[in-house]
């Protein structure tokens, strides 16, 4: 055997092996800025991954409404302001400083409240427009139909069906710790919500 024919049988073997080292010393400096992300991965739990899902759809949800330009929370009326003095503070004032206080006491309790007033202003206005329901009946049921019907557009309907989500997450998921600062947001995209539905 010829050193030609030694070279040419051994080029083949040797490529890969060398296309590697190559890659190894062009990409060495971007791979060690990765290796530390990597292990913080590797420490997360199931829990913080949840965790961060949820911040993320509170995020895109607050995001929704923005572009919605759905209105500040504090724009809900007051259907007994007119009755009451400017001092005494209105039953949904009342209610709405129990959600935010509840936050603070009991994230997932406030999620599912302020579902429930939201769910609450979208009987009102099924009842309003004479549409009727069963008290049992779906939410999302509802909802198809408040759409249906033009009562509330696409963007509030997907928004709402956002915070559907969220809520679910909160009460069916115990794998996280819900804090106190997501249950306030999620209390203000409802009220923000609440609010367009009022105006019409």
């Amino acid at each position: 055997m010829d050193w030609l024919t030694f070279f040419s049988n051994i080029i083949p073997s040797l490529a890969w092996p060398i296309a590697t080292v190559i890659l190894v010393v062009i990409f060495k400096k971007p791979i060690c800025n990765i290796i530390p992300n990597l292990q913080q991965l590797r420490h997360l739990k199931v829990k913080d991954m949840v965790e961060i899902e949820f911040e993320k759809n509170i995020v895109e949800t607050k995001l929704l409404a923005n572009e919605a330009k759905l209105p500040d929370s504090k724009e809900i009326l007051k259907p007994d302001s007119k009755s009451t003095s400017n001092d005494m503070p209105s039953e949904i004032d009342r209610r709405i400083e129990y959600l935010f206080r509840l936050s603070e006491d009991n994230p997932r309790a406030a999620i599912i409240e302020s579902w429930l007033m939201l769910e609450e202003c979208l009987r009102d206005i099924a009842a309003k427009y004479q549409l009727s329901f069963d008290k049992f009946s779906v939410t999302m049921k509802f909802i198809n139909v408040l759409a249906q019907h033009e009562l509330i557009n696409s963007d509030i309907k997907s928004i709402i069906e956002h915070l559907r989500l969220l809520r679910n997450k909160s009460v069916h998921d115990y794998n996280f710790d819900l804090k106190s600062a997501q249950a306030k947001e999620y209390v203000e995209l409802t009220l923000r919500v609440m609010a367009a539905l009022q105006q019409g």
